[in-house]
């Protein structure tokens, strides 16, 4: 599929559907992490973790832009990540205490709440000994491949979390960041991994490739969806359209390849589509 340009990418973003928001109706609790998010009961009746927008940091609108994006990309492709949706915060229910819970009334990014989520820093804790320590095994399910892949595909970075459970632990991505240009931006030959984990999960499979072909520039556009408050331009998101439908197509080049491997010691790479290997053990 031919690439998108700036200004076909432009006229996708402006028309593509914007997905309804939730509403926070009460006020729960705050929580202690770097991103201060506060935990509502919304419109639906659920539980949802919600970051607004902060007076003194003006990078944080693109974070929670991102946050949206890699949710909504996530849940088409059945990867390891929470439910997003965007909450409209009223004035009314916060009202004083704006300040205090550094919370600006309006649109902000909810993700879904999901008790007992631990950081694996803290997993198995100095009460928890019947907990075990996370294996490379409890990465090789369908969701965590397909998170590795996402990570791969949107060029970001997350925090690997976990439910623990007395069979697998489940695995959720969260947190993310996009990483530098070097890394994330280029279009070439593409190692899927995970960033941000020292376990990392088994190379995707044809069915997992096959979630990352079904996504077309219209689909991705109206991942990109986000609110008029957040700052986030039309061109910028045109620009990310451009990103992710290069490495979509980067990608699925290498998946399609017949790899004919020229080998250099132990590592080597495919002659046709430059994708890096490590020689199989004989």
């Amino acid at each position: 599929m031919s690439l998108v340009t700036q200004p076909n990418g432009a006229t996708l973003i402006a028309n593509a559907w914007q997905p309804p928001h939730l509403a926070a109706r009460r006020f729960v609790q705050a929580f202690a992490s770097n991103s201060k998010p506060l935990l509502f009961e919304c419109s639906d009746g659920q539980l949802w973790a919600v970051k607004s927008p902060r007076v003194g940091f003006p990078e944080r609108p693109r974070s929670l832009f991102l946050e949206q994006v890699v949710g909504r990309l996530g849940a088409s492709l059945g990867a390891a990540v929470p439910q997003v949706q965007v909450v409209d915060v009223p004035a009314a229910l916060v009202g004083p205490r704006s300040e205090t819970l550094g919370v600006i009334p309006g649109p902000a990014s909810g993700t879904q709440f999901i008790p007992g989520l631990l950081f694996p820093d803290l997993f198995p804790g100095p009460n928890d000994q019947h907990l075990r320590p996370l294996t490379h095994s409890d990465f090789a399910a369908a969701p965590v491949r397909r998170l590795g892949l996402l990570m791969t595909w949107v060029g970001a970075a997350c925090q690997v979390h976990v439910v623990p459970s007395a069979g697998r632990p489940l695995v959720y991505g969260l947190d993310y960041e996009t990483l530098p240009a070097s890394e994330g931006a280029q279009v070439g030959p593409v190692i899927v991994r995970l960033p941000g984990s020292r376990h990392q999960p088994p190379q995707p499979t044809a069915e997992d490739f096959g979630g990352l072909r079904a996504f077309t520039p219209e689909a991705i556009a109206t991942a990109l969806a986000c609110p008029d408050e957040w700052g986030i331009s039309v061109e910028e998101r045109a620009a990310f359209l451009d990103h992710l439908v290069r490495r979509r197509d980067a990608l699925l080049r290498q998946a399609d390849c017949e790899h004919r491997w020229s080998w250099h010691g132990v590592a080597g790479y495919c002659v046709r589509c430059m994708r890096p290997g490590d020689k199989p053990s004989s």
